[in-house]
């Protein structure tokens, strides 16, 4: 039987070939990201694992933060992320069990011992070595990011910029601000006056989002925030 401190302990020994190329593994809470830091990036492996008689992995994603993009949000909000991800969408192989407690699942990976992890953590090699090196390099700059937004279509910016708290809009509009877009602006008048009618017919989560987004006043409209970026 797998359980949590079985799953811990075999994660270092298991991604060594992590270790190795200089990512260090932080645990929060039911999150495991591998995290490799430089001035100003964060480039990390991250997935997430609940308990039962096995451990189920489910959402395995490459994240990388630009530190001066990020701590800009940081500050206002309290909260550091990652601002782009990709995530894994490999087929899970025959080796891991489909079903565990009655529940079937075809994304996630249904851990029961040790050697499942090494069998995982494979899978995840395969994955860093054909997606995630083309993926941290493509996207080397909020130029390349700005110029990917720009050529696929709105619906499919989820895909790559992080939206967790419903920060995804900020992201792209501190991206476009900090790139010098001609679209910044009529962007954010769009943005805000579509916030603004929400909160004032009092439309939940709508009301939520504008409380945070004015907080950003400062930044979008009167001067701009001093950031990390280095040129």
């Amino acid at each position: 039987m797998m359980n949590r401190n079985t799953f811990i302990k075999s994660l270092t020994k298991s991604f060594n070939w992590l270790l190795a190329l200089g990512y260090e593994l932080r645990q929060v809470e039911t999150s495991i990201y591998f995290e490799k830091h430089s001035n100003n990036e964060v480039h990390s492996i991250n997935f997430f694992w609940s308990e039962y008689d096995v451990i189920k992995i489910q959402g395995v994603f490459a994240l990388k933060r630009f530190n001066f993009i990020e701590s800009i949000i940081e500050r206002i909000t309290g909260n550091l992320d990652y601002t782009i991800h990709k995530k894994w969408e490999g087929t899970i192989p025959k080796e891991f069990a489909a079903e565990a407690n009655g529940v079937t699942l075809t994304d996630a990976f249904y851990l029961s011992d040790k050697n499942q992890i090494k069998l995982f953590s494979e899978i995840i090699e395969g994955f860093y070595n054909s997606e995630v090196q083309p993926f941290f390099n493509n996207f080397n700059s909020i130029e390349n990011i700005l110029y990917w937004l720009n050529t696929n279509e709105t619906p499919d910016h989820v895909k790559l910029l992080v939206s967790n708290n419903n920060s995804m809009m900020l992201r792209k509009l501190i991206i476009m601000k900090e790139s010098n877009s001609s679209d910044y602006h009529s962007l954010y008048e769009k943005y805000r006056d579509f916030l603004e009618q929400k909160n004032r017919q009092r439309e939940s989560p709508y009301t939520e989002m504008y409380d945070e987004f004015i907080k950003f006043d400062e930044y979008f409209n009167k001067h701009q925030i001093k950031s990390d970026r280095k040129v």
